[in-house]
């Protein structure tokens, strides 16, 4: 999944042609539909300002180990969401 704002830089036929040919699915909300991409924004809010801003990453393998921690252990497990009954990820997935 490629997520982006409704940007210039991700508008050209060509970019949007070479996501669709490498099967990457992209978030781009519709002119007028600020909360179409809200789902993604609420994930990569806290991935960013929690993970990612506060690691100096030595290389893309320390980055990759360091955002999967962040997203298993505390994104699924530890965070609670009202939407969710104020249960984690984890905990609704087992309810299941």
């Amino acid at each position: 999944m490629h997520h982006s704002k409704r940007d210039i830089r991700y508008a050209p036929k060509e970019y949007t042609d070479f996501l669709m040919e490498h099967r990457i699915a992209f978030s781009i909300r519709r002119k007028g539909n600020p909360c179409d991409n809200i789902t993604c924004e609420s994930f990569l809010k806290p991935l960013k300002y929690e993970e990612d801003y506060r690691q100096e990453y030595g290389n893309v393998g320390e980055d990759l180990v360091s955002i999967e921690g962040f997203i298993e252990l505390d994104y699924n497990e530890s965070r609670l969401y009202l939407a969710l009954g104020h249960r984690s990820p984890w905990e609704f997935e087992r309810m299941l």
